[in-house]
């Protein structure tokens, strides 16, 4: 799947920022971080998604069109819910300015 791969990527660029400073003390979860700003990156147009989409691996994954890459994040978390061994409960917010003008799609 072209997203596990996008995603790994993220993962392993971001322990290597995180880690640049302090090496011996980075935990963060990867999963967490790729989901949120998988929200930003469907609300985002232009050079934001561009920047977004490279930034979470999806240009080096082979991922172009946006519609697939929204597709297989519901997947993936959809997997999570189906799976009795398996309990993922993730929570993610975005928090905007009143005055900011936010797309409802």
């Amino acid at each position: 799947m072209k997203l596990g791969r996008a995603q790994n990527l993220f993962s392993l660029q971001l322990l290597k920022e995180l880690s640049s400073e302090k090496p011996e003390s980075t935990i963060f979860s990867p999963t967490s971080i790729s989901v949120a700003l998988a929200m930003v990156y469907a609300g985002a147009r232009g050079k934001s998604e561009a920047e977004l989409s490279t930034a979470l691996g999806h240009t080096a994954a082979g991922l172009s069109s946006r519609e697939s890459i929204l597709e297989s994040y519901k997947k993936i978390l959809a997997e999570q819910q189906t799976d009795n061994n398996v309990i993922l409960m993730i929570a993610n917010a975005v928090f905007v300015k009143k005055t900011l003008n936010v797309l409802e799609s």
